[in-house]
C-alpha cells in the first residue's frame, strides 16, 4: 500500500511538472526537461536520508537537517550544502544558523521596509522531506516565537545523467497575510564553499568572467560581488560588473560544478563572497528575488527603502551540473553551459559553416552641438564619404566588411528619438543612404543602422510621455539627463525618457519596415539584449520578465521586416534572436579578490554568434594598443574600428567625447593590416568553438578550439618557449592548424 501511494503521488507531481512546462512554454520562454529520470530511484528511511542515483551522480537529502549531498560517482567527490569545516576554523551565530537552515531568507516588516537576513534560530523550522518523480522535495515551514506561521516554501531536487536541479515552485511559496514579507531567497548559499586550504577557484560571472582562486594568503575584504542579473536598472555601468550569463561554478581538486539559473534569471543576483569576507569560506550561490526594492522620499533629503506589495510570480530553477576530468575547469563549465543553452533553444549558430570573419567597422556620422541661437549640426562623415572609404577598403584588399552607421538618423546621433527619419539631410539624405546602401550589396558589405527605440527625448515627437513612459514605483519617469555641449556657455541639458516596451514596439512596428526599405542589412540595437526594467506605469505596468519578452518581440520585428538583428553586449536570454553581437565584455571589474580575467563569456558564444569587444577595443581607441589587441586574438574577437572621415577635433564642442582619434585616413593602413592578420590568418577560427582557454604562465594563454588548433598568446615582453620547443614571440603570438582546417 505504500508503494502504492507513493507511486501515486509521483505521478500527480510529475503531472504538475510537465503542466509547469506547457504553461512557460505557452509564454514562448525556453524550457528544457530534465534529462536521464529514467535512471533515477528513490529511497526514503523513517530518519536516513533520502537518495536519489542516476548515471553519474547521487543526491542525499537528510530529512532531519535538510543537508543536502550530491556525489559525483566518476570522481567521487562529495558536494555538501554545509561544508566541513577545516581544523580550528568554527562559525556560530547567525551565519551557522544560516547553514544548518540551508538557506537565507531576506524579509521586509509588515510596513514593507527591508529588514536583510531573517534569523532562522529565532524561528521554529520545520522540514519534511519526501520522495518525487526522480528527486525529492523538502517542505520549510518557519513559525515564530508566538506560533504564528510566517514564511513556508519547498525546494524540489530533482536528478539527471549529469545534475541536479533545484525548483522552488511558487505555488509553494506562502507567507502569513498581514505578516513579513520574503524579500528574497538564497537555497544552498554555502554549496561547495571552499576552504583557504582547498586547490581550485570560484568562477563568478564578472565581465566576461574572473575566477578567485583559494589560497590562505589574503586580506580581509569589506565587500563581494552580488550583481543583479542582466543588470537592475536603468544605469548603464561601462564594462565589468554586468552580470550577462546567469552563471557561477566552483572547482575543488579534480572536479568542479557549475550552476546557472535557468528560470527566474530575470529576478536575481549571482553572488560570490571570497574567503575574508566575514567568514574564513570562499562560496557562492543565486539569490533568487520575489520582491524588488526602491526608495520612497518622506521629505526632503529624507529617504526610506521599501519593497513592492505583491509577490514577482513564476517558478525559480537552478541547474548544478557537476564535472570530472578534464571538463573540471572554466572551460568545461563554458561547455556544459553552452550545451544546455543549445538543448534549451536559448543559443543558435548564427554563422555559415564557411565564416571567416570580417573587418568590424563602425563609421560615426554626425551629431547637433548647440550654438548661442539654437543648435547647428557637426557633419564627421557623409553617405558619401561612406562609401569612398568602403572603395578605399575594397582597392587594398578588404573585401569582407560589416559597416555600422552611428548617428545617420535625423538630428544625427541620439538626437532627438523617437524622430529618426528621414535620415539626417546633412548627411546625404535618404538618396544618400539608398546609393551607400545599393554600393554595398553590390560588393558584398553588410550595411547596419546603429539604433535604439526604449530611450526618448522630452519634447520629441510621436510618444506621449504622460502614459508610454516607463515609471517607478513612486509613479516618477524613469530617465536621465545629458549636458549637450562641454562648452560652459552653452551648456544645456537633454532629458531623456525611457519608453515603455508596448510604445517602442509601436513605434518599432511604424519606422522598422521604412529603415529596410533603404536596402540595409540589418540593425544594430544598443539596448536589445543589455537593459532590462520593472515597470510601474498604473496603466500597463511590467515585470523584468514581460520586459525581456518584449525584447525578443521587438527582435522579431526586426527579421519579420527582412533584417538581421544585432545587439550589444548580450543578455542570455537574447543570445537565440542575435545574428552579431556588439560591443561583448572584455574586462572584468578587478575586484580585489579575483586573481584572473577569463573568456567565459566568449567560450560559451564563439563559433555561434559573432562578436566585436568593447567600443575602447576598438583598434583606434586602444589604451594600451599591442596587449589590447592581443586579448582581441585571445578572446576570439574580431578586428574593430570607429572612425571617422573628418578629423576629430570637430567632436570637441559636443557631448560625444570618447572618440579621441578616429580620422580613416590616419588609421587606414593600420585596419587594413589588422584585417589582413585578424581575418586573412586567423579569420578561419571564426567559425569553430572554443573548446577550452587556460594559463601556460604568467602572461601566457593558451586557447584550443574544436578542431585542435591552438593559439598561444604571450603578454610578456621576452619570449616564452612551449614544451615542444615552439618560441612565442615577445607581445605575440602562435597558431597550430587543427585538424580538418584550412586557413583562407
Amino acid at each position: 500500500m505504500k508503494a502504492l501511494r507513493r507511486a501515486a503521488a509521483a505521478v500527480v507531481v510529475g503531472a504538475g511538472l510537465l503542466a509547469a512546462v506547457a504553461a512557460a512554454q505557452a509564454e514562448g520562454w525556453p524550457v528544457q526537461a530534465p534529462a536521464g529520470q529514467e535512471q533515477a530511484t528513490a529511497q526514503q528511511g523513517a530518519t536516513q536520508p533520502v537518495v536519489v542515483r542516476s548515471t553519474h551522480v547521487e543526491l542525499s537529502v537528510d530529512p532531519r537537517t535538510g543537508r543536502v549531498d550530491v556525489v559525483d560517482l566518476r570522481s567521487g567527490a562529495r558536494w555538501s550544502s554545509t561544508p566541513d569545516l577545516p581544523p580550528g576554523v568554527r562559525i556560530t551565530g547567525l551565519w551557522r544558523a544560516h547553514m544548518d537552515a540551508g538557506f537565507i531568507l531576506e524579509y521586509a516588516e509588515p510596513d514593507r521596509r527591508p529588514k536583510g537576513m531573517l534569523n532562522p534560530s529565532r524561528f521554529t523550522l520545520v522540514r519534511n522531506a519526501r520522495p518525487i518523480e526522480a528527486g525529492v522535495a523538502v517542505d520549510f515551514e518557519l513559525a515564530s516565537a508566538s506560533g504564528d506561521r510566517e514564511f513556508a516554501f519547498t525546494m524540489e531536487w530533482t536528478v539527471g545523467e549529469d545534475y541536479v536541479e533545484l525548483r522552488i515552485p511558487f505555488g509553494s511559496v506562502y507567507e502569513r497575510p498581514g505578516g513579513m514579507k520574503l524579500v528574497s531567497l538564497r537555497p544552498v548559499p554555502f554549496f561547495g564553499a571552499g576552504t583557504d586550504s582547498d586547490q581550485g577557484y570560484v568562477l563568478f560571472p564578472d565581465g566576461p568572467g574572473a575566477i578567485s582562486r583559494f589560497k590562505a594568503d589574503h586580506p580581509s575584504y569589506s565587500s563581494n560581488f552580488r550583481e543583479g542579473v542582466y543588470q537592475w536598472g536603468a544605469e548603464y555601468r561601462a564594462g565589468g560588473g554586468q552580470v550577462r550569463l546567469p552563471v557561477f561554478g566552483i572547482k575543488k581538486g579534480n572536479a568542479a560544478f557549475v550552476a546557472f539559473i535557468t528560470r527566474g534569471d530575470t529576478e536575481a543576483e549571482v553572488e560570490f563572497s571570497p574567503s575574508g569576507y566575514v567568514l574564513p569560506l570562499s562560496r557562492a550561490s543565486a539569490a533568487l528575488y520575489f520582491r524588488h526594492r526602491f526608495t520612497v522620499a518622506l521629505r526632503r533629503n529624507a529617504f526610506v527603502e521599501k519593497v513592492d506589495e505583491a509577490l514577482i510570480p513564476g517558478d525559480r530553477v537552478v541547474r548544478y551540473v557537476f564535472l570530472a576530468g578534464d571538463d573540471a575547469e572554466y572551460s568545461g563549465m563554458a561547455r556544459a553551459y553552452r550545451r544546455w543553452l543549445l538543448e534549451a533553444g536559448w543559443l543558435r549558430r548564427a554563422i555559415p559553416d564557411d565564416f571567416a570573419g570580417y573587418l568590424d567597422l563602425s563609421l560615426f556620422m554626425g551629431i547637433e552641438k548647440p550654438m548661442v541661437l539654437g543648435r547647428s549640426f557637426v557633419t564627421m562623415t557623409t553617405f558619401e564619404q561612406a562609401q569612398q572609404i568602403l572603395e578605399d577598403l575594397r582597392r587594398r584588399g578588404v573585401e569582407r566588411v560589416e559597416l555600422t552607421l552611428m548617428g545617420w538618423n535625423a538630428r544625427g546621433f541620439m538626437g532627438s528619438p523617437p524622430e529618426r527619419l528621414p535620415p539626417e539631410p546633412h548627411l546625404g539624405g535618404a538618396e544618400g543612404l539608398r546609393r551607400l546602401s545599393a554600393y554595398a550589396r553590390e560588393h558584398g558589405v553588410g550595411l547596419w543602422l546603429y539604433d535604439q527605440f526604449v530611450w526618448v527625448a522630452r519634447g520629441a515627437r510621436g510618444y506621449s510621455a504622460r502614459s508610454d513612459v516607463v515609471r517607478k514605483a513612486t509613479r516618477e519617469p524613469v530617465g536621465f539627463s545629458r549636458l549637450l555641449s562641454l562648452v560652459p556657455a552653452l551648456t544645456r541639458e537633454q532629458e531623456y525618457l525611457m519608453l515603455s516596451p508596448y510604445a517602442a514596439l509601436r513605434v518599432a512596428a511604424r519606422d522598422v519596415p521604412a529603415m529596410a526599405s533603404f536596402g540595409i542589412t540589418g540593425i544594430v540595437d544598443e539596448n536589445l539584449a543589455s537593459l532590462l526594467y520593472r515597470d510601474y506605469n498604473p496603466g500597463r505596468p511590467m515585470s523584468r520578465r514581460e520586459f525581456a519578452e518584449a525584447m525578443r518581440e521587438l527582435a522579431e520585428v526586426y527579421r519579420k521586416n527582412g533584417l538581421k538583428v544585432g545587439a550589444m553586449n548580450g543578455n542570455a536570454y537574447m543570445l537565440a534572436q542575435i545574428d552579431r553581437l556588439w560591443s561583448v565584455p572584455m574586462e572584468s571589474s578587478h575586484f580585489l579578490f579575483a586573481d584572473e580575467t577569463v573568456p567565459f563569456f566568449q567560450m560559451v558564444v564563439h563559433g555561434y554568434v559573432p562578436y566585436s569587444g568593447e567600443t575602447h577595443e576598438a583598434g583606434n581607441l586602444r589604451a594600451d594598443p599591442a596587449r589590447m589587441k592581443l586579448r582581441t586574438i585571445e578572446f576570439g574577437a574580431l578586428p574593430r574600428y570607429v572612425l571617422t572621415a573628418e578629423d576629430t577635433a570637430k567632436l570637441a564642442d559636443t557631448w560625444f567625447s570618447s572618440l579621441y582619434s578616429s580620422r580613416y585616413d590616419d588609421w587606414a593602413d593600420a585596419a587594413v593590416e589588422e584585417y589582413r592578420e585578424m581575418v586573412g590568418k586567423l579569420g578561419f577560427l571564426q567559425a569553430i568553438p572554443i573548446h577550452s582557454h587556460r594559463r601556460l604562465d604568467d602572461g601566457v594563454y593558451e586557447v584550443l578550439y574544436e578542431d585542435q588548433s591552438r593559439v598561444v598568446v604571450n603578454y610578456r615582453e621576452s619570449p616564452f618557449t612551449l614544451p615542444d620547443g615552439t618560441v612565442v614571440p615577445p607581445l605575440g603570438y602562435t597558431l597550430n592548424v587543427g585538424r580538418g582546417s584550412v586557413q583562407p
